[in-house]
């Protein structure tokens, strides 16, 4: 009768451990199970689901990059200008290609009644010209390119070009020697109906670039 009550309650202890491991492995597996989550979708207007942008795709300063390329581009001027500017034609051209050749310092052009107190020549005496006198009152330099009226105008011309060289000898006698010299090495030039004067530290090249701008 004891051995009975002893295998009863064995059996009724079995059956309550099976029940309580039973329980525990049923709270593991529902503890470990993960419900999966959806990432919201926007929809567009056709009602369809649209994935999101990923912001991260574009590389890292790709749109710096692309912002400074378009600080930085320069600037075009549609109406810009970039020819050449053209050459001075006359006696203008002939003055420009005597100080593309020959190093001059600041000239100044006189005009009007400068002309005549400094070169000695009325407006009617010659059919054009260009008078220019050093801007510094220490350079000799000196010159002008005249048009006669007509050849034989050439001997007037010389006397008062003349008087305006012994001007400017007398003004530099007493001190800087070096344009005292320039100025006693005046040269006064007829090549047809055109007169070169002038005053300067190299009367070679200048007389050269004069007679081949004249042909």
């Amino acid at each position: 009768m004891k051995r009975h009550h002893v295998w009863k309650w064995t059996a009724t202890l079995l059956l309550a451990c099976s029940i309580v491991l039973s329980g525990c492995s049923s709270n593991k597996d529902n503890n470990s199970e993960v419900v999966p989550t959806e990432t919201p979708a926007s929809e567009n207007g056709s009602g369809n689901a649209v994935a999101p942008e990923d912001s991260n795709n574009s590389e890292p300063g790709q749109e710096n990059t692309e912002n400074g390329n378009q600080e930085n581009a320069p600037e075009t001027d549609a109406g810009a200008d970039n020819t050449t500017p053209e050459k001075a034609e006359g006696l203008q051209g002939i003055v420009q290609q005597i100080n593309e050749n020959v190093e001059m310092p600041p000239m100044m052009e006189l005009d009007g009644d400068a002309i005549k107190d400094t070169f000695y020549l009325e407006a009617d005496q010659y059919a054009e010209g260009v008078f220019l006198v050093a801007m510094m009152n220490i350079k000799a330099t000196d010159m002008a390119i005249i048009k006669l009226n007509d050849t034989n105008d050439f001997d007037t011309i010389k006397e008062a070009l003349t008087k305006r060289a012994e001007d400017v000898i007398k003004t530099f006698s007493t001190y800087l020697p070096d344009q005292h010299e320039d100025a006693k090495n005046y040269q006064i030039v007829q090549e047809g109906e055109y007169v070169l004067y002038s005053i300067s530290h190299d009367q070679e090249k200048v007389l050269e670039t004069f007679k081949a701008a004249l042909k």
